[in-house]
């Protein structure tokens, strides 16, 4: 601290902590619905009518939109042609559909590579590759119960079994499935989240929370020493505004929101 600072560590401290009331302030939910600046919505799973055809960004079998072995999304991928031109597949991106002429003589320049070479990977997890699941009955029971969508497909395992380092995502492409979780639950909001957490403590469950999936500190691997079942907590589902501040520019969302359903869902005047 400088010695000619005019405000003392008492006094900063008491506006940290004024600050800090100030931002837990924002994150509650506000008491008065009227207010016109604040849009707040209950946390409760939707009920699914008759006929609803509304889909999420991110579905819970991701693998149908998305690579298990790769990054990126199934339909969007580089391609070279019959004259050596690449293009870029689907139909998601502005650079969806055009073609690079130069790309491939700048590749080989530049990396020294040779596009000829391909290394073809798996295009599903290999049959006996994945173990069976171990899963804790007395927490499936409850998960069930809570009403809780819950999962122990192979597939759907494998997917939140890894993020997106470069090890991990050249030993799927090999075929090389390590330690994956037993189950995947998908909570449909915060008070599904509580529930699942207190079925865990209870009943002695390892739960791993699984986001956007692209970790690369190796945060979703499994330890390969757990004895215990493990779940994966996918928070895709979680994915609505909550409320909205537009006097202090903040906004409350879940945890599974990803920007196309911020965008989608906010309201037209924010």
């Amino acid at each position: 601290m400088a010695s000619g600072s005019s405000s003392s560590i008492p006094d900063r401290q008491q506006i940290a902590r004024q600050r800090l009331r100030i931002i837990a302030g924002h994150l509650q939910k506000p008491l008065d619905p009227s207010d016109g600046d604040i849009s707040a919505r209950e946390c409760s799973a939707p009920d699914k009518q008759p006929g609803d055809t509304t889909t999420k960004s991110v579905p819970r079998r991701r693998q149908e939109v998305m690579k298990w072995n790769g990054w990126g999304y199934n339909d969007s991928r580089f391609h070279f042609n019959k004259k050596g031109q690449a293009e870029f597949t689907g139909k998601r991106y502005k650079l969806s559909g055009m073609i690079m002429p130069s790309l491939k003589e700048w590749f080989e320049g530049t990396f020294g590579a040779n596009v000829q070479h391909k290394s073809v990977a798996s295009a599903v997890p290999s049959p006996g590759s994945v173990k069976p699941p171990a899963l804790n009955q007395a927490f499936v029971e409850g998960v069930q119960s809570a009403g809780v969508p819950f999962s122990s497909d192979a597939e759907d395992r494998v997917f939140r079994g890894h993020g997106h380092c470069l090890h991990e995502i050249f030993a799927l492409r090999e075929g090389r499935v390590g330690r994956v979780p037993d189950m995947v639950v998908w909570p449909n909001c915060h008070d599904d989240v509580v529930t699942i957490v207190e079925l865990a403590c209870k009943h002695n469950v390892c739960l791993i929370p699984y986001g956007g999936g692209t970790s690369v500190s190796s945060a979703l691997e499994c330890p390969l020493e757990e004895t215990r079942s493990i779940v994966s907590l996918d928070t895709s589902q979680m994915n609505r505004i909550l409320w909205i501040d537009e006097k202090n520019l903040t906004a409350h969302v879940e945890a599974g929101i990803v920007g196309q359903d911020l965008e989608r869902l906010r309201p037209p005047a924010v």
